[in-house]
């Protein structure tokens, strides 16, 4: 039975060699694949996007969000042929390796943007803001529509690190006496905030629901203690 398992095995990868066929995403082993670029999209002093965006040099490409995405853990989705060598032309036309390594800037709110590309054996990443080259930000622009684009699947589901019996979707919020309540929570309807019930025998004590696809955990916490409204924060536990 063995032996006829890793026949079968065989087989099928013959088939989809000879036939021209890809192979499914949900096969794909993207540590085996080259990288043909990638970007990082860092923190802000606001509710920007965190993550990281991979192409393959075979059209694979994958979305790790971090924070403030709708696209919560690893994401993955592939490109034409055309498109990817479309990219990859785009890239070579840009030549990375003529411009700076960093570049500097005096606003210290927007978020720090990398990209890498991946010649053979050599790579250059540019890192920086406003001041890059404008050759660099139509690199930016290009992989901003990938990230953004429709069709992506969930390969895995984010990993937050939470202590166990941590209900990671909701908050216990103390606010100070003199805050409205419904007016507080209608503050945070970007990331549908819902209050589920009032903690007894306070009525400042607040039992909340927000939606975890829109913010991840820390992020929420974060945002929520730095609110000058609230006296206390944690994440809910069982």
């Amino acid at each position: 039975m063995k032996k006829l398992t890793l026949w079968a095995a065989v087989s099928m990868a013959v088939i989809f060699l000879s036939s021209g066929c890809q192979v499914p995403l949900s096969m794909v082993k993207t540590e085996r694949l080259a990288k043909l670029a990638e970007m990082s999209k860092g923190n802000c002093y606001g509710r920007c996007p965190v993550y990281l965006l991979t192409i393959y040099d075979n059209g694979v490409m994958t979305y790790e969000g971090q924070r403030y995405t709708d696209k919560m853990g690893l994401y993955i989705k592939r490109l034409s042929k055309p498109e990817t060598e479309s990219l990859s032309w785009a890239f070579q036309r840009a030549n990375l390796w003529k411009f700076e390594n960093v570049y500097r800037s005096d606003y210290p709110d927007l978020p720090a943007v990398s990209i890498t590309y991946y010649e053979g054996d050599r790579n250059k990443t540019i890192l920086g803001k406003e001041t890059r080259p404008e050759a660099v930000l139509e690199l930016e622009g290009r992989l901003n529509e990938l990230a953004n684009s429709e069709g992506w699947t969930l390969r895995r589901a984010p990993d937050y690190n939470l202590p166990p019996g941590t209900v990671p979707n909701q908050l216990v919020v103390e606010l100070r006496d003199d805050v409205n309540t419904e007016a507080w929570v209608a503050r945070y309807s970007r990331q549908e905030m819902k209050l589920l019930k009032k903690v007894w025998p306070s009525e400042t004590k607040l039992l909340l629901q927000y939606n975890i696809k829109v913010i991840d955990p820390i992020s929420m916490l974060d945002m929520v203690r730095q609110d000058t409204d609230v006296q206390t924060a944690e994440l809910n536990r069982k």
